[in-house]
């Protein structure tokens, strides 16, 4: 199990972006704006400790290099979507 600090930065960003997206996310799309950025960030969250798994099912080093990077850049090119969705 990952220590739980390892995620707040990013858990941190979703929160920030979701609070700065808010105001201009239409009514009928806001209970689907929240599910997916607990996905996205549960998602990346969950990538980013595959670090800490037990030493006998550790990923190799470029399998974790793999899945963090794949999800940090799946995580800002959402984040990059989202702004031009609904940012004026």
């Amino acid at each position: 199990m990952p220590p739980v600090g390892n995620g707040v930065p990013l858990l941190a960003y979703a929160g920030v972006l979701t609070y700065t997206l808010w105001p201009h996310v239409p009514a009928d799309l806001q209970l689907p704006v929240l599910a997916y950025v607990a996905v996205i960030s549960t998602m990346a969250v969950r990538a980013l400790g595959r670090h800490y798994v037990p030493m006998k099912e550790r990923p190799g080093a470029a399998s974790f290099l793999a899945a963090a990077a794949g999800a940090l850049l799946f995580v800002a090119s959402d984040s990059v979507l989202a702004c031009n969705k609904f940012l004026p």
